[in-house]
């Protein structure tokens, strides 16, 4: 494989060479003694390569305009004769296959004939867009005529009219209005099959300082083969590749049903339903779900899955326009989302929708206990029919505040335009603040305060035109308040937004499909389960065999920095108890409770906490974890086991993970030794503050100081009763 890979990249390089060092310029004749046409007999073997150079060394791209017949008899003759690459006698063949057809009652002898016009042969178009730029067609009359016969299958005769009228043949206008030539494309094609994106080829294919001063001093004449290669050229070999990769069948439904089985024999699952004529002529919906996806669905059952819809991506065989649905859960492993299941269809209804969830339901045998959704109340149903109540459907928060904003410049107006504009957007902070507070209410109580204060508002304000703020609340968010409002959120992982499918279309748009939008729904398939798939499942490898580590969200790197706020005695004392599989610890607010954190010995990796952050949060990780993993050195929940090192034989009995800790109870004496020693510099200090042994601009320095010994009086009182208890113990 490697072999093929170094002989594909050695090819690229020369074909770069070669297209760097062709230059614009005066072609040289054809024909020394300039006699046109000629006619030339070379080895039908060497036929494809003199074709090829000769289109180089003109910058010419020249188009076979055979008729019909004659491909009928090529076609016979190639068959018969073998390809121009492997050309051979057939002399096994009896008489009668030796003719195809009848002319004026005579057999006609099988000979191969074809005909090659320049690209500018045709008539220059009347409207052209760019009226600085040549047209293409100038009528010209140049054309090479390809014969071979059937009693010389081997050789070749060309018989060519090299004279081009009606363009300047080599010249930097002539490059200006035509195609990039033959070699181009097929190097471009080349990059495109080893995966090369626009940028590393733009990369390989950059002209350096010489070749540009070059081009400086012709006066921008001469211009290497290469600069013709444009953004446009890769683009189509893009989306050409894309299609012969993903076409699996002559219709979408083909090969849709042919994708499905491909996915379905590599252990994934896949629903297909078109069969939803009587509710919109032409519906349907595709949906799968990789085999890796299934497994990530198995390892993250209980927590929030968000699902969203984009457009812009692909079309139906009618040109219609096509939508997305991802369905992402954060990874527990990664700790980034993931997508477990895609479904694409061509309509904006709910129906779609519930066929793709009724099979997640049945035949994936996932139904998610919490959905994230836009503000879609298309969604909303669907979740509804498949679902019922079983699954909370959660609002994002994002989206609900960005509707607020944009209907409060709407609802909430000055009657007078003598009000400032300062004003009026002191106003409408305020109602935006009223229903931010309903948003984020603790309880059913703060939320129905929240409502009192938007009622009143409209009342206070009877001077503003602001009565349809409360109607339009009333109308579009209190019917599905347990929705969007905290109060009624409960173990939603402090998810509030829809951020996870967001973020991921945004980068299947800007990453994977850039400006291809255009291509087919078995496109996006192919992109999707042959690209996208894999890098998900690559990342998720590289996680777990620590070649990565596992990212935290903002929730999780909040926690993280209380634990690491602590110094060290103080995260020490904060570990009460030390249990087989358990370590009891203190509330970081409250010192008088304490909560309970498991583990397994076995893996020595944190499992749970009895802590309501983590009840209420899960899996996000709590403070209490990332401190027992910044004092015990026990993996973090989800995390791949350390690999382990070799350790000194002196050091055998130990665990690997054991790291030395001095005793507690010397740790406690030495701290009250240093700790009395300061307070009787202090006392010292205390008395002597006379006002005659101190400058009157000293009052800040001591207000600091009080300030300061407040703080360490009140974080003495905080561990008054854990340094009281005796269970403090080492874990081994």
């Amino acid at each position: 494989m490697s072999n093929n890979n170094n002989n594909e990249s050695g090819l690229v390089t020369k074909a770069i060479n070669i297209l760097r060092e062709t230059w614009t310029g005066t072609v040289a004749p054809f024909d020394i003694n300039n006699q046109c046409p000629v006619t030339v007999v070379i080895n039908r073997v060497d036929w494809e390569k003199w074709f090829l150079d000769e289109q180089t060394r003109t910058f010419c791209t020249f188009y076979d305009r055979t008729g019909g017949d004659a491909r009928a008899k090529n076609y016979a003759f190639i068959n018969k004769f073998g390809p121009h690459e492997q050309p051979h006698h057939n002399e096994n063949t009896n008489q009668q296959e030796e003719h195809i057809g009848k002319k004026r009652g005579r057999p006609t002898i099988l000979n191969f004939h074809q005909v090659y016009a320049c690209h500018r042969s045709k008539a220059p178009k009347q409207y052209v867009r760019n009226l600085e730029r040549t047209p293409l067609g100038c009528n010209c009359t140049s054309i090479i005529k390809v014969h071979c016969y059937g009693d010389n299958p081997l050789k070749m005769h060309v018989e060519y009219n090299w004279q081009h009228t009606g363009h300047d043949l080599g010249s930097s206008a002539d490059m200006q209005s035509i195609p990039a030539g033959r070699s181009a494309r097929q190097l471009i094609e080349t990059m495109v099959d080893e995966e090369m994106t626009w940028k590393s080829i733009c990369h390989a294919i950059r002209v350096d300082r010489a070749e540009l001063e070059r081009i400086k001093r012709s006066n921008y004449k001469q211009l290497p083969a290469i600069k013709k290669i444009s953004y446009d050229m890769v683009y189509y070999a893009m989306r050409k590749a894309i299609k012969r990769r993903s076409q699996l069948g002559r219709l979408l439904s083909e090969s849709l049903t042919k994708w499905g089985e491909k996915i379905s024999s590599e252990g994934g699952a896949y629903h297909y339903n078109n069969d939803m004529d009587d509710v919109q002529e032409g519906m349907f919906s595709f949906g799968f779900i990789t085999e890796f996806q299934q497994e990530i669905i198995a390892e993250n059952t209980n927590t929030v899955v968000c699902m969203d819809s984009t457009h812009g991506t692909c079309l139906d065989d009618n040109g219609s326009r096509c939508f997305l649905y991802t369905l992402v859960i954060r990874s527990n492993v990664t700790g980034k989302g993931c997508p477990v299941g895609w479904m694409l269809t061509n309509s904006e209804t709910h129906y779609p929708i519930v066929s793709w969830l009724q099979w997640v339901r049945d035949t994936v045998m996932f139904t998610p206990t919490q959905v994230m959704i836009d503000n879609s109340d298309t969604e909303i149903k669907a979740l509804r029919i498949v679902f019922g109540e079983d699954t909370a459907i959660l609002i994002c928060h994002w989206h609900i505040l960005r509707a607020w904003k944009k209907h409060i410049i709407k609802k909430v107006n000055p009657v007078s335009r003598a009000i400032r504009p300062d004003t009026v957007r002191a106003k409408r902070g305020e109602a935006l603040d009223i229903l931010i507070r309903m948003m984020s209410a603790a309880t059913e109580d703060d939320f129905n305060s929240g409502y009192h204060d938007l009622s009143e508002f409209g009342i206070r304000n009877r001077s503003w035109d602001c009565a349809g703020l409360l109607s339009y609340f009333d109308s579009e968010y209190l019917s599905k308040k347990q929705e969007w409002s905290s109060a009624w959120r409960q173990n939603h992982s402090s998810l509030n937004t829809n951020a996870y499918v967001e973020s991921w279309h945004r980068t299947l748009k800007e990453t994977y499909l850039a400006n291809i939008r255009s291509q087919h729904v078995d496109g996006l398939v192919y992109i999707l389960h042959e690209i996208i798939a894999l890098d998900f499942m690559s990342h998720d490898t590289d996680v777990r065999a620590n070649l990565r580590r596992r990212a935290m969200n903002k929730a999780e790197k909040e926690r993280q920095q209380h634990a690491l706020d602590l110094s060290d005695f103080d995260a020490e004392m904060m570990l009460i108890a030390h249990n087989v599989g358990s370590i009891t610890v203190s509330s970081f607010t409250n010192g008088d409770l304490e909560y309970v954190v498991n583990f397994n010995e076995q893996s020595n990796s944190l499992q749970s906490c009895t802590c309501p952050d983590y009840s209420r949060n899960a899996p996000i990780i709590c403070k209490h974890m990332f401190l027992i993993h910044r004092v015990e050195r026990i993996s973090l929940p989800y995390s791949s086991p350390p690999v382990a090192r070799n350790v000194n034989t002196m050091q055998s009995h130990m665990p690997i993970n054991e790291v030395p800790r001095p005793d507690p109870e010397g740790l406690y004496l030495e701290a009250v030794e240093r700790f009395k020693e300061a307070t009787a510099k202090i006392n010292a200090a205390t008395e002597g503050l006379e006002r005659a042994q101190y400058q009157l601009n000293a009052a800040n320095v001591i207000n600091s100081a009080a300030e300061e010994l407040n703080a360490i009086w009140s974080t003495l009182q905080k561990f008054k009763k854990s340094n009281i208890n005796g269970n403090h113990q080492n874990r081994f």
